[in-house]
């Protein structure tokens, strides 16, 4: 064995490695990393709007008062804030209602009118087609409306902007009182942002965030006290729950994992009264966990919250270790001991290898942090304990002789619990698939009363849910803006028969090059277009010298070419950043143009009515459950995978086809109980839940390794009968599930569900596991 100096200077080298590059890391909760692989394109195409698609990057900001009477506080709030969040760079859009804010997007729309209105035509420029807009014009300017059309009337007589504006004008807009948006209710006041980081960049939607809440602060201390004890601020959003489940899942797995540490000490000194030990025992722990987290950060770049928090779990099973090497060690007599130790941990790390290959960044992230953890755990358990921990003095295992005796007499339930077994396996069977929950919400962190706060900022906003996208491919933006535009004639009907109130397509704002083309070709030259006007307004009171302007714009727009970047700087061009997107896959280069469609009522009727349609793939946001459904079934493949490597393991290791069968059993057996229990306690179960099946299995097969491997002196001899469990054996099994139960009943009262499912499904087949393991513990020698 190598020298204790080396050992130690090993393990302070790779402690001071591994921290630094925890340090360094970065905390993601980005809710994609557990959703699977796309496998078809609609999918790829999903997994895109959910990380950075045009809903992700808005948040709903609502200033209530607390009676309709304070609405002008809120109202005057909501254009402070307003302004605040215009002045910052993280916002590219911010909007309350407030007239004053569109004027540099009517500039840019006004001056490319003549491009996208779908008026122009040939058509329109002739006599007849002047003379009817000439005639429409006035009566315009005799009517109520003369105020807003007086304006543009020198420059736009044909109202092609009043046409653009009809057909951008969203399907449900939010009242207007005081100058600014309102609920119907009339006590907050509504505002619309739009950040320019991605929804998936938790980080900067944080700083989103937290400037928006500065931003009110401060506007709030200039206020009266009265006043600020009648608004209220709420923020909703994608972005917003991201950060939500962040600080959710930090501080759920911050607090517990310092709970839990106090109660598994608390119990390992009560039982082994032995402070030394409680001291040297977090070693293995705090390492193990330490080089998880620093090898997912060096694999993945990132740590996501959830394999954060999966860290907890490395306190039941890698104290366990330390317990075994406290209890079990004794001066000569280890060759047991640390072959037992090495094969529970190569059967735990099978599971996890199952992980690693599912394909799913999520999986992947927690199968490395649990293998890496548990092998590095039960390395420091192995070489370094030793030399600063001397064994268990047998005289105190006397007091533990009742423990060893209900072991031996655990083999009597052994028939029981396999028909226990067997009901558990066939309810199962019964239920079928209605035993699996696959809804985003069942694991959603997010506190209950989000969703229906969203909801009601959303409705009162006109935003709609912004569920059903379609996305239109094409090989270059221009061919997806092309098919885009093909689509808008059937999306029309679709809106007349009230399958959609709306729909907002950016071929509305950047057309073809064909359709810009065409629009061109329609616009006459300055002198046939001065002619035809004169003609046209020979018998009207219009003068056809006050319409310079508008020969003069025909003439710059027969020349303007209309691209994304023609919206540079502008909310619209940041809303086109997100509708045209480009893209490389496998090599070849691709674009897609995104359409929001509002309120849709029938789906079907939608989907239908754009099937035939080249490159278009409808897309419901809420199909997410389709994706959680195929990464759970393909999680259960990985489980399968991870139960048949444990079998292989411990055929080869063992040699002993009694020995792998029973303990295999065992394992089975416990993870069957444990199953149905969840599903009677939990009712329908999560991929969650299947994943912490996976640790629950590992740790099962510890306890089923250590109380029914054979005590051959070499693993050669396979045909040696197993020696009954020794009392040091028991009473470290029995240490490692109380201290496994400890930790993940905790774990199990966590408010963020992900983290709870997983506690309370480890707590529960840790206790199954321990309570059948020892009923397959083989017979004493006598009786074997």
């Amino acid at each position: 064995m190598t020298h204790p100096a080396f050992r130690w200077g090993a393990w302070l080298l790779g402690v001071a490695l591994c921290a630094t590059l925890v340090a360094r890391a970065a905390v993601v909760t980005d809710i994609t990393a557990f959703l699977p692989g796309p496998a078809t394109r609609e999918q790829a195409l999903l997994a895109e709007q959910l990380r950075d698609g045009v809903a992700a990057r808005v948040i709903l900001i609502g200033v209530e008062a607390a009676s309709a009477e304070r609405a002008p506080a809120a109202a005057s709030r909501s254009a402070q804030l307003a302004a605040a969040l215009r002045a910052d760079p993280q916002f590219a859009f911010v909007a309350n209602g407030d007239p004053a804010m569109f004027v540099t997007e009517r500039d840019r729309l006004f001056n490319a009118r003549y491009s996208l209105s779908a008026q122009v035509g040939p058509q329109r420029f002739t006599v007849d087609g002047l003379r009817t807009a000439a005639d429409e014009l006035e009566a315009l300017l005799r009517s109520s409306a003369a105020p807003l059309i007086k304006p543009f009337a020198a420059r736009d007589p044909t109202a092609e902007l009043l046409a653009i504006a009809a057909t951008l004008k969203p399907a449900r807009s939010p009242v207007n009182v005081h100058g600014v948006w309102f609920d119907p209710g009339g006590r907050t006041a509504l505002l619309v942002a739009t950040t320019r980081a991605p929804g998936f960049d938790v980080d900067a939607q944080a700083q989103a965030v937290a400037a928006i809440r500065t931003a009110f602060d401060q506007a709030e201390s200039k206020v009266s006290a009265e006043s600020k004890q009648a608004l209220m601020l709420h923020l909703t959003g994608p972005g917003v729950f991201a950060v939500q489940s962040r600080q959710a899942i930090q501080h759920d797995a911050q607090r517990l994992t310092l709970i839990a540490t106090v109660a598994v000490g608390l119990l390992l000194l009560l039982v082994l009264r032995s402070p030394r030990f409680l001291l040297w025992a977090a070693l293995p722990t705090a390492t193990g966990a330490l080089a998880g987290l620093a090898a997912v950060s060096v694999m993945f770049g990132s740590i996501h919250g959830i394999t954060l928090g999966f860290g907890l779990t490395l306190i039941g099973e890698a104290v366990d270790y330390a317990l075994y090497v406290q209890v079990q060690r004794r001066p000569g007599q280890n060759t047991f001991l640390w072959r037992a130790l090495w094969l529970a941990v190569l059967t735990s790390s099978a599971g996890f290898v199952a992980m690693m290959l599912s394909g799913f960044l999520g999986l992947m992230q927690l199968g490395l942090m649990s293998m890496v953890g548990i092998a590095v755990a039960a390395a420091v358990a192995r070489f370094c304990l030793p030399d600063v921990l001397r064994p268990l003095d047998a005289a105190r295992l006397v007091n533990f002789a009742l423990l060893e005796r209900c072991a031996l007499h655990a083999r009597r339930l052994r028939i029981a619990v396999v028909l226990l077994a067997a009901a558990s396996v066939l309810m199962l069977i019964a239920r079928g698939d209605s035993i699996w929950n696959d809804e985003l919400a069942a694991i959603s962190p997010l506190a209950r009363g989000s969703g229906e706060m969203d909801a009601r900022l959303r409705q009162s906003s006109g935003l709609g849910d912004l569920r059903f996208v379609l996305a239109v491919e094409g090989e270059t933006i221009d061919q997806a803006l092309s098919r885009a535009e093909g689509l808008h004639t059937p999306l029309n009907e679709l809106q007349v028969r009230g399958a959609i109130s709306g729909f907002d397509s950016p071929a509305k704002l950047v057309p073809s090059e064909a359709i810009q083309q065409a629009r061109r070709s329609a616009l006459p030259d300055e002198s046939t277009l001065r002619a035809r006007l004169t003609e046209a307004l020979n018998s009207s009171a219009l003068r056809v010298e006050a319409f310079e302007p508008f020969i003069a714009d025909v003439q710059r727009a027969r020349e303007l070419i209309i691209t994304p970047d023609y919206y540079s700087g502008t909310a619209l061009g940041q809303r086109l950043a997100a509708q045209l997107v480009e893209r490389t896959r496998a090599g070849s280069t691709g674009a897609a143009a995104l359409i929001t469609l509002s309120d849709v009522s029938d789906a079907a009727a939608v989907k239908a009515g754009v099937k035939d349609a080249p490159g278009v793939a409808f897309i419901d946001l809420t199909e997410v459950q389709t994706l959680i459904a195929d990464y759970r079934v393909r999680a259960a493949w990985a489980a399968a995978l991870g139960g048949a490597l444990i079998v292989l393991i411990l055929a080869v290791q063992l040699r002993n086809l009694r020995a792998t069968a029973r303990i295999s059993a065992a394992v089975a057996v416990s993870i069957a109980i444990t199953a149905a229990l969840l599903v009677l306690i939990e009712g329908p179960l999560t991929l969650f839940h299947l994943v912490a099946l996976l640790l629950a299995a590992g740790v099962g097969t510890n306890y089923a390794l250590f109380l029914g491997m054979p005590r051959a002196r070499s693993i050669r001899e396979s045909h040696a009968e197993p020696a009954p469990a020794e009392l040091p054996v028991v009473l470290s099994v029995t240490l490692a599930g109380g201290t496994t139960l400890i930790a993940f009943t905790t774990l199990a009262a966590s408010t963020t569900p992900v983290l709870h499912m997983i506690g309370i499904t480890v707590a529960i087949g840790a206790s199954v596991a321990l309570i059948v393991s020892m009923a397959f513990a083989p017979a004493t020698a006598a009786a074997a």
